[in-house]
């Protein structure tokens, strides 16, 4: 992870919990939500404004590290 740039502001991450409104995939209310790279940083992904969504405590231990669109085929 270290090797990876994340520029992934408060800010940023603030805007985007108020634009989802919840997890972005099942739409659970927050608080407790988690910051999910929909590219895992496992295979190349990072904290960017990009790549990041809120997500559910659940939701993000489900997906773990899959491909977003096998995860959500699932």
């Amino acid at each position: 992870m270290a090797q990876q740039v994340h520029d992934l502001t408060d800010t940023q991450w603030a805007a985007l919990i108020d634009q989802w409104g919840g997890c972005a995939y099942c739409g659970a209310p927050g608080p407790g939500l988690q910051k999910d790279c929909m590219l895992a940083i496992s295979r190349g992904g990072r904290y960017t404004i990009d790549n990041v969504v809120p997500c559910c405590r659940s939701c993000n231990s489900s997906k773990c590290n899959t491909e977003l669109t096998t995860w959500m085929r699932r």
